[in-house]
């Protein structure tokens, strides 16, 4: 249930329009797990700079956090597919969202074909216990490329691991979370970036199986879920 709306004038479509895209924030609450929670949904871009502290790219992401007393020390999940051309939309739409589209045409669970698919509450998403970020790699959905630099120069092991540990560290710092204990899904070589290494305390990665990308999560305890 949506409560208020701030818009995002300037929002655009395509390579450069990510740079005049304001924070998009709304207000929701859902049941999740056993717990009602409020939280806000806030759709971003995040810039992140190169060795010559420049900027390089602006990292879109959007970000379900709950609205607690002490949300600094709250858990955060980052979740993302990988680039080149793969967008964090369907493990947030299809699988761990708040929210996602409902895939069962006339057919039954099994039937992909019917088109308009509605949204509909998610209560297995994970927001009872933890913050969620889904992260477009540069090179997909907002996600691109600045000045001279060509969305491409992402599209290696090194620079896209080292471009997500960089909007990261940005996102923690922006929002004031240095202290919330989090967790990473999708796994390439992010955990062997030295420079993240020495910026962060003890966390958690976990690596996403591609077949949990369309599929709800079941019933279970947190620990299972997480």
């Amino acid at each position: 249930m949506a409560e208020t709306v701030v818009p995002a004038p300037g929002a655009g479509a395509g390579r450069g329009d990510a740079r005049d895209f304001r924070p998009s924030i709304t207000k929701h609450k859902g049941r999740f797990g056993k717990a009602e929670i409020r939280y806000e949904a806030i759709a971003e871009t995040i810039p992140i700079a190169g060795e010559n502290g420049q900027p390089e790219a602006e990292i879109f992401s959007v970000g379900y956090t709950a609205i607690t007393k002490a949300p600094a020390i709250r858990p955060v999940t980052f979740l993302y597919n990988g680039g080149p051309g793969s967008a964090s939309f369907w493990i947030q739409m299809g699988a761990f969202g708040p929210k996602i589209v409902a895939l069962n045409g006339p057919a039954g669970g099994s039937d992909r074909s019917s088109p308009g698919n509605p949204l509909v509450d998610n209560p297995d998403a994970l927001l009872d216990v933890t913050d969620l970020v889904f992260i477009d790699p540069v090179g997909t959905g907002f996600s691109h490329a600045v000045g001279s630099t060509k969305d491409e120069a992402f599209f290696k092991i090194t620079t896209d691991a080292s471009s997500i540990a960089k909007f990261i560290r940005a996102w923690l710092t922006r929002h004031g979370r240095w202290q919330s204990p989090f967790r990473r899904w999708r796994i390439l070589r992010i955990d062997q970036d030295r420079d993240d290494r020495r910026r962060r305390s003890v966390h958690d990665l976990q690596r996403c199986l591609p077949r949990l990308a369309g599929t709800r999560l079941g019933d279970g305890d947190h620990a299972a879920r997480l």
